[in-house]
């Protein structure tokens, strides 16, 4: 090709939906995530444009013809995900892609018009729109670097701590959008006799156990900053940097604990940089496979059963299981951090463990694939919790807890913010059950929310001296306008 001008536009759009989706999840995201994206959609542009060349052999034609190729290619996912309720297929809507990419390709092999001022125009729009979310995101970056370290931002360290003598293991589980027992009462789910087990095994249950934050990134990543939010700066920002070196697994770190971290397709659980050893299985990163997501690979990978990040989902679960009934049987004092994002979506499992194609969830409400997914879920903690409690030399410290609630009146306040709403007890109305040596359950209280969690067992089972504080539930509400955030208190509401 003599001139490449022409081709500029294609490289842009190629480059503009990772810029673009990059930008829409800037706050869950750190810049090293499009890495790869963006060499992949390189080499992806080239043979795009070499194969529209061949075809072709005209530098303008070429710059059409690759730029259509990778706009139909890379819009497909957004489009679709906006139809398919409609009853529209993989199979209808990738057929008409395809339809109109031959047509249009054909006309502009036809055309005998002068179409450089065409490119000319393209290559000016498609840098506007790569201008604009990359703006964006460097004004954003330059925001968050200027924040404070995160030794500065965690809470101090301790001023006494010793090792029991007999270390027990640590099992902390999130167990994603868990509902407290009242609110599936409410969806007429009777979880009484999955309690009733736990308590017959020692679990204590938080019976009116509320979350701090109904937000997974907020409410994780104070539990184990062991503290509420500060959104004097940005709270996302700051909840990232929490993720990476928290507090809870650099103190069971220095006590000698090993630390095994079980990660989730989310890619602030994905892995943790401090463990000593992550367990997960994934083919892709998050936001690489959101981003696969939206293209047409997607559904041809379906078809031939790859990629298949739902089938994918319910590998991990099942895996990521049977590897935590094998920690007892390690020598060393072992903290095992695992985030499973179940019973929340994507639905992969019915109530008995099979996996779930998309048309058997199509042929199913939301509540009830949420409530069967449940179900399986309740089966496979009393296989762990029996495991674990058959296989361990010493009695253990487990719990099993949620981030938040269900979301299914979440839509109520997303338009209008009503203190009293329903919806806030729901989506505050976490799950909260604990399993603990001794004379442990003495730490535990009624109205206890997970900021209290590491401070209370690191007080009781290590002998330091964090201070219990005040249970409260938030609302951290960003203004898009300013770029802010407001912290809003809805304990009262939430109880």
């Amino acid at each position: 090709m003599k001139n490449l001008g022409s081709i500029a536009h294609t490289v842009f759009f190629g480059i503009f939906p990772i810029v673009f989706l990059f930008n829409h999840n800037k706050e869950q995201l750190i810049i090293s995530d499009v890495f790869w994206p963006l060499i992949a959609v390189s080499a992806f542009i080239l043979i795009v444009a070499t194969a529209a060349w061949l075809v072709m052999k005209d530098r303008e034609k070429t710059a059409l013809t690759a730029s259509l190729f990778i706009v139909l290619f890379f819009s497909y996912g957004h489009i679709f995900e906006n139809i398919w309720r409609l009853g529209v297929r993989h199979r209808h809507f990738f057929t008409l892609w395809l339809m109109i990419f031959f047509v249009l390709t054909y006309l502009i092999k036809k055309s005998k018009k002068d179409l450089s001022s065409i490119n000319k125009v393209l290559n000016l729009t498609a840098l506007i729109l790569v201008a604009i979310p990359s703006i964006s995101v460097v004004l954003y970056g330059i925001k968050t670097w200027q924040l404070p370290p995160s030794s500065e931002i965690t809470p101090a360290g301790v001023t006494t701590a010793s090792r029991p003598q007999n270390q027990p293991d640590i099992y902390y589980l999130i167990l994603d959008e868990y509902a407290r027992e009242d609110t599936l009462r409410k969806f007429g789910y009777d979880n009484s006799g999955f309690l009733k087990y736990l308590e017959d095994k020692g679990f204590a249950i938080i019976n009116r156990s509320r979350s701090n934050y109904p937000k997974t990134i907020y409410s994780i990543s104070s539990l184990l900053n062991m503290k509420y939010h500060d959104t004097d700066v940005d709270a996302q920002a700051e909840a990232r940097r929490i993720f990476q070196n928290h507090p809870a697994g650099q103190f069971l770190k220095s006590q000698g604990y090993k630390y095994i971290h079980f990660g989730s397709w989310w890619q602030r659980t994905f892995k943790s940089k401090i463990a000593d050893e992550n367990i997960n299985i994934s083919y892709l990163p998050e936001f690489s496979m959101i981003f696969y997501r939206t293209t047409m690979l997607h559904p041809i990978s379906m078809a031939l059963k790859l990629l298949d990040d739902r089938r994918l989902q319910w590998k991990r679960i099942n895996y990521q299981f049977e590897k935590m009934a094998e920690l007892p049987q390690r020598p060393e004092p072992t903290f095992a951090f695992a985030h499973f994002i179940i019973p929340h979506l994507p639905y992969v499992f019915d109530k008995n463990g099979e996996f779930l194609t998309e048309e058997m969830i199509a042929q199913r409400n939301e509540v009830e694939n949420y409530l069967n997914q449940l179900t399986y879920l309740n089966e496979k903690i009393k296989k762990l919790v029996e495991e674990i409690l058959a296989k361990s030399e010493q009695s253990p410290i487990i719990v099993l807890q949620s981030d938040h609630g269900t979301k299914f009146l979440w839509e109520n306040l997303k338009a209008d913010y009503e203190p009293g709403d329903i919806a806030i007890k729901e989506v505050f109305g976490n799950f909260m059950a604990y399993y603990l040596p001794g004379d442990g359950e003495k730490i535990l209280y009624d109205s206890m929310t997970p900021v209290n969690s590491f401070r209370s067992l690191f007080n009781r089972y290590f002998g330091t001296n964090y201070e219990i504080l005040p249970d409260k539930s938030f609302f951290i509400l960003k203004d898009e306008t300013s770029n802010t955030y407001q912290t809003i208190d809805v304990t009262n509401q939430a109880k």
